[in-house]
C-alpha cells in the first residue's frame, strides 16, 4: 500500500509542475493587459517591441520589459531597469506615472 501511495504523489507533482508554467504565462499576458491600459489613463504614446511596451510623453520616455521572473521598467537615460515581480502592480504603475511626469 505505502508504494502505491508514493507513486500517487509523485504522479501529483508533476501535474501540480505543469500547471505552474502554464500559470506564470497566463499571468504575463495579464500583467501586458493591465499595464496596457494605464497606459491608455495616463495619454502617451505607447508602442509594442517585441513583448515590451515603449511609451513616450513629451520629452520623456519609459521601457516597460516584461521577463518571465520579473518586471522591468527603465526611464530614458537610466542604465539599469527596476525590476519589481508579478505581485507589484501597484508599485510597476507607479514607477511608470513618475517616469512620465
Amino acid at each position: 500500500m505505502s508504494k502505491i501511495k508514493s507513486w500517487k504523489m509523485f504522479l501529483e507533482g508533476k501535474t501540480m509542475k505543469a500547471s505552474k508554467e502554464k500559470d506564470s504565462d497566463v499571468k504575463i499576458d495579464a500583467f501586458r493587459d493591465k499595464i496596457e491600459s494605464h497606459l491608455k489613463s495616463l495619454d502617451c504614446d505607447f508602442k509594442t517591441v517585441g513583448s515590451d511596451f515603449k511609451a513616450e510623453k513629451e520629452d520623456k520616455s519609459v521601457e516597460v520589459m516584461f521577463r518571465k521572473d520579473y518586471v522591468g521598467v527603465k526611464a530614458k537615460g537610466e542604465k539599469h531597469a527596476a525590476e519589481f515581480k508579478y505581485d507589484q502592480l501597484g508599485k510597476i504603475k507607479a514607477e511608470i506615472s513618475k517616469s512620465l511626469k
